[in-house]
């Protein structure tokens, strides 16, 4: 089910107004669900709208000139038990981009950059797959890769969709595309030319986020599973945010969608009871939340596990989702030393978060403290930025930016 034109233009035009202001109390909600007392209040405007986080804008030669380190957290020692991560070598030149990683397990794990690059590590070594063949121009920053298992894999190259599944060696490896995906889901040619991350729960159902054109504000579009006719769009979701992209979306389980983009903007969308959400439309599937992260600088990531969320984004912030003095669960400020801009967030457990950015930066939370991992980079007058980290489970984690990759396995961790 997808939303028509005239549909999907009266939802614009009711949500051009301000938002309203939201503060739940502990009552049964549309969703089901109890609601937990919480804040979702708009801050108010300010001008400044901070560096741009994104992602998908980064060329394939813009390696960080260096010439210090901003002040950053202790730095963690190189040991036995806790080691620091290494480089595995890929077939990319040092000024080749890879802006997202993701995978099945340790020796199923893509990655996937600038200049329609897609690369795959089966335990070993990683290798590009001679029947991938990106979009007519071939220089696309492909984005947003998901797995949901091993033999449904999707990512982002330009407006479409590309799906594969699974890995099947360098020349046995198929791919198959949807063309302009988002402006099919929508019925409107051209109106959600702009995807900017994918990501979905562990039933085949990925989600998009994606900023509108044509004036419209930005989107989550939610698809089903990919079958021979390729993916539809089960969901149109209308956010109430023209002032700028949303960068990041996280999905921890099929209800509950997190985004996060410019000017410290945040929104769950949280599914409508599915007694009621049978028999109504799409918009209504939906209910929409703004949260306050207390901040206007954009966000670059947003990661949702469970009860954990946690945001990250430009001049080092980092915020988690907590409860307050109040009672009230809202974003709390995390400091971790850093000031550098900070580009994606992974977490195992609230004892074990990951974050990476600029000048080669790795840092670590343990749950008590958080610490600047090494790389090999860091006596390099220029430093990569790392734009990307995942892990198969806590004991192998992964990070992938400028012409690196870079892997850390740690004996005993399984989380």
């Amino acid at each position: 089910m997808s939303v028509s034109y005239a549909r999907f233009h009266r939802l614009a035009a009711a949500s051009a107004g301000a938002v309203a202001l939201l503060v739940s109390c502990a009552k049964s909600d549309a969703t089901g669900r109890e609601e937990e007392a919480h804040e979702v209040v708009v801050p108010p405007a300010v001008e400044e709208a901070g560096t741009d986080a994104s992602l998908s804008d980064a060329g394939p030669d813009d390696a960080s000139d260096v010439t210090d380190f901003a002040p950053l957290p202790p730095v963690q020692e190189c040991t036995a038990t806790a080691p620091c991560p290494i480089e595995v070598p890929a077939p990319i030149p040092r000024t080749r981009n890879l802006v997202a990683i993701a995978g099945s397990g340790p020796d199923d794990v893509w990655a996937v950059g600038a200049s329609s690059t897609v690369l795959h590590f089966d335990g070993t070594a990683w290798s590009s797959p001679a029947t991938w063949q990106g979009a007519a121009s071939g220089q696309n920053t492909l984005g947003g890769i998901w797995l949901s298992r091993r033999d449904d894999v999707w990512f982002m190259d330009g407006s479409d969709l590309v799906h594969s599944t699974g890995w099947r060696g360098p020349t046995g490896t198929t791919f198959e595309r949807q063309e302009d995906a988002l402006s099919k889901a929508s019925e409107i040619p051209g109106l959600l030319s702009r995807p900017t991350d994918l990501g979905g729960p562990a039933n085949g159902a990925a989600w998009n986020v994606a900023r509108g054109e044509l004036g419209f504000a930005n989107v989550l579009v939610h698809w089903s599973p990919w079958s021979e006719e390729g993916p539809t769009g089960v969901d149109t979701v209308i956010l109430n945010y023209d002032d700028g992209f949303l960068r990041a979306v996280s999905v921890p389980d099929a209800n509950t969608v997190w985004a996060a983009g410019d000017r410290g903007k945040v929104f769950r969308a949280l599914r409508v009871m599915p007694d009621a959400g049978g028999n109504l439309p799409p918009w209504q599937k939906w209910q929409i939340e703004e949260w306050n992260s207390h901040s206007t600088t954009a966000l670059s990531d947003v990661y949702a596990r469970g009860d954990e969320v946690w945001l990250i984004g430009n001049s080092g912030l980092v915020r988690r989702l907590g409860v307050d003095a109040d009672g009230l669960r809202r974003f709390l400020t995390v400091e971790t030393g850093s000031t550098v801009d900070l580009r994606a967030v992974h977490v195992f457990s609230p004892n074990d978060v990951w974050i990476v950015g600029d000048l080669a930066t790795i840092l670590h939370f343990d749950g008590t403290s958080w610490w600047r991992v090494p790389t090999p980079f860091d006596r390099d007058a220029k430093r990569p930025t790392l734009r990307a980290v995942w892990g198969a489970d806590a004991s192998d984690v992964w990070f992938v930016g400028e012409g690196t990759t870079l892997r850390l396995q740690r004996s005993g961790e399984k989380k």
